[in-house]
């Protein structure tokens, strides 16, 4: 009971030729020189169809919205013995979940030894009766595997199998278009030379494939061309023998030097085997191919597994399963997650944190001690990571106890028993990158969460994780003595542009009322790195265009700088976000309230002082500036005089000490604005000063306060019958003046100027 239907593939341009069967033995006896004649014909038909052979081209159509699920299995042929049935039933429920479009198969389809001919019993038994669920009722696209090669190979590749059941595709090597993706089904069986030299007691249907040299010439330059013709988003190839692998089989080397330069020079994004009999995925670190393993359709060799480079092994199962796929037009695709907000207010509680695993030292402790305290009173929601999480060179394995170390056995209050989400950092991607990502780390600390860019929705807040790494040139071009672990990313140019094309349209489908973005490197910072100038110009730009109106950058805008440890606390409501800055000691740095979340260009601050702490944290963070200031000819331009500050620093530290046990006095600020002077000297009017008020006697308080309330009065009376009606006009507009707008009328308030979210 199948209703599926499938559309027969466009067939080859180029006829067959006739084959010799069609030659009768009377005509060979009574007309010889006939037959020479037509033999040396046949030769020459047979010498041209072969090199100019093109790949067979299939077409599968996508799904509406453009996306493509599929599932992929090997080596799985055993009449359901070896747990065949039990993966068959598991890929039946996958299949319904994802909505599947296709089935690929990885070759030894049948085991030992192929099928004898096309009514040969094993194809039901282990085909047609095993996959039976519903949503595995799709087209099955199949390559020959060694054991495959070992039986009728013409069996398999018969039109008879399709009639027996249409779910059956089997050719040597052939392309199917599914728009976003071009999938190419390669013969790597001749390929290997041990068939042919060292065959032991098996034999090998070779009839289609000698001579060997020129089919496997053929074959390579069909690929190369049409790798070349290919418009597709993705490339991917599908063999049986592997290229890379830990497994039993290990490395073929003859694909290895025939086969992967092609694959490497065009570009391919997944190469997809079977052969060893288990589930891997290895990245390459030399270019931008995955390889992946899914020969666990039925037995599996456990514990066969050799030993593999760490950077580049990902994943690794020695049993049985299957694989599935998704692709979709957006060749990165972010992933989202969801935080649910259990405040009954609807809003947020979270601390963020960076630069961190350096296992407790570097007053890291103390920083995660003071962490817990606020995280306490706060009663956070989660805490983010903003990178650089095990230093100096990342993690060497999801075993490294550095992990351990550094998170968890430092982050040990109550209050920071909650998830944290982290980015990469440049320290980080000098590691093992896939350590930092693994789901064994999840399982060593049900907190840890890392991705490389990802959205976070949280309410009325999401929040776009971003790797910023990748952008930064230095890293690629002048690395030093560093060796960063760039698998995944390259080609380079192409996974920035992706990233950036996923989270501009990531952030164009987002309706929160908040958006964050979080990345390691800075886009605007005073600190020692400074400017990530390329990240202002890719990646800011993209900002800019969600946030409203970005400010001019100078000093008047730099709020709060302290080059100590600490950390930020963020309270959001749908109204208001609220960042609370803390140093090691527990002390508020300071606490900015903020409207609709503009990165960088703050439109109004509060500030709370700490005793006698921020008055003394003001002047000295004033005299940085006053001493980093200096005219310009052409425009005011601000450069960091980092002796000046360090002095400023030293000397700041010392009164705090000396002036820790002081009771808090109230401040008042005479000036907000940053008053430049000439030739770096001093001014007289300082804008981070603060005095002592003047007292005031009481007589004097009354009479003006007297003063104010009867202007006040005076005034309200005035403007409710006079002012008012003067600027109101009339009280009511007539029907027949109301316009309707379309969205694409509708005004847009700047951030700064919207009537819902005044400060």
């Amino acid at each position: 009971m199948r209703s599926y239907k499938y559309t027969k593939p466009h067939e080859h341009k180029n006829p067959p030729p006739p084959p010799l069967a069609c030659l009768s033995m009377d005509t060979m006896r009574d007309k010889p020189i006939k037959f020479s004649s037509s033999v040396f014909c046949l030769i020459i038909l047979l010498s041209v169809y072969n090199s100019t052979a093109e790949l067979r081209r299939l077409v599968q159509p996508p799904k509406s919205d453009g996306t493509l699920s599929f599932l992929v299995v090997g080596d799985w042929g055993r009449r359901g013995s070896y747990n065949q049935s039990q993966v068959a039933r598991q890929m039946g429920k996958t299949g319904m979940n994802l909505n599947i479009d296709f089935v690929i198969s990885t070759g030894d389809n049948f085991y030992d030894d192929g099928i004898t001919s096309p009514y040969d019993c094993q194809f039901q038994d282990s085909f047609t009766n095993i996959y039976t669920a519903p949503s595995l009722q799709k087209p099955w696209y199949n390559v020959l595997g060694n054991h495959d090669y070992r039986g009728n190979v013409d069996a398999q590749i018969s039109p008879i199998l399709k009639d027996l059941d249409c779910r059956w595709v089997c050719l040597r090597s052939y392309v199917v278009n599914a728009d976003i993706v071009d999938i190419f089904f390669i013969d790597t069986t001749p390929f290997v030379d041990k068939y042919f030299d060292e065959p032991k007691d098996h034999v090998y249907d070779w009839s289609g494939v000698l001579p060997r040299n020129k089919y496997l010439n053929n074959l390579l330059a069909d690929l190369d061309v049409s790798f070349q013709e290919s418009v597709a988003k993705w490339k991917v190839v599908v063999g049986h023998h592997t290229i890379k692998s830990a497994g039993h089989h290990g490395i073929t080397k003859e694909l290895e030097k025939q086969l992967l330069p092609i694959l490497e020079a065009n570009e391919v994004d997944l190469y997809i085997n079977g052969h060893d009999h288990c589930l891997e995925h290895i990245s390459s670190i030399n270019s931008g191919i995955q390889f992946m393993t899914s020969g666990g359709g039925s037995k599996a060799w456990k514990g066969d597994v050799n030993e593999w480079n760490p950077q580049e092994m990902r994943f690794y199962y020695d049993g049985q399963g299957f694989m599935s796929v998704y692709l979709s037009e957006a060749e990165l695709r972010l992933e989202r997650l969801e935080h649910p907000v259990t405040k009954s207010d609807g809003s947020l509680n979270i601390l963020v944190v960076g630069d961190w695993g350096r296992q407790g030292c570097f007053n890291q402790s103390l920083v995660a001690h003071q962490m817990g305290i606020v995280g306490e009173q706060l009663d956070i929601d989660y805490v983010i990571s903003v990178g650089d999480n095990f230093y100096d060179d990342g993690l060497k394995g999801d075993t490294d106890p550095a992990f351990e170390a550094s998170f968890s056995h430092i982050y040990t209050h109550p209050s920071l028993q909650k998830q944290w989400y982290s980015v990469l950092g440049n320290h980080d991607y000098r590691g093992n990158v896939s350590a930092q990502l693994s789901h064994v780390l999840t399982q060593k600390d049900w907190r840890w969460f890392c991705r490389r860019s990802f959205v976070l929705c949280s309410g009325m807040v999401e929040l776009f994780f971003v790797d910023t790494n990748p952008f930064v040139e230095q890293y690629f071009t002048d690395p030093e003595d560093h060796t960063y672990d760039w698998s995944n990313v390259l080609p380079r140019d192409r996974y920035i542009s992706n990233l950036l094309h996923d989270l501009d349209l990531a952030m164009k489908k987002s309706r929160a009322t908040w958006k964050f973005v979080v990345g390691h490197h800075g886009i605007k910072t005073a600190g020692e790195h400074g400017v990530t100038q390329e990240l202002v110009d890719q990646l800011l730009p993209i900002l800019e265009a969600w946030r409203g109106v970005i400010l001019p950058w100078d000093p008047k805008e730099l709020k709060l700088y302290y080059d100590g440890q600490g950390f930020m606390s963020l309270h959001i409501t749908h109204s208001q976000a609220k960042f609370i800055y803390y140093d090691i000691s527990g002390n508020r740095a300071v606490e900015e309230k903020k409207q609709r979340m503009v990165v960088l260009g703050i439109q109004s601050l509060n500030w709370y002082v700490h005793g006698g702490f921020m008055e003394k944290k003001k002047k000295h963070l004033n005299g940085i500036v006053r001493a980093t200031e200096r005219d310009d000819s052409s425009s005011q331009r601000f450069e960091i005089d980092r002796d000046k500050a360090r002095q400023a620093l030293k000397q700041l530290d010392q009164q705090i000490e000396s002036q820790a046990d002081e009771k808090p006095r109230t401040f008042v600020k005479t000036s907000s604005d940053v008053v430049r002077t000439s030739s770096g000297g001093s001014s007289s009017m300082d804008p981070f000063m603060f005095e002592e008020p003047p007292e005031m006697s009481g007589s004097f308080l009354t009479t003006t306060a007297f003063l104010l309330l009867a202007f006040t009065l005076f005034y309200n009376i005035l403007f409710f019958t006079v002012i008012k009606p003067s600027m109101d006009g009339p009280e009511s507009v007539p029907a027949d003046t109301i316009i309707a707008m379309s969205d694409s009328e509708l005004v847009q308030f700047p951030l700064s100027s919207s009537p819902k979210k005044n400060f």
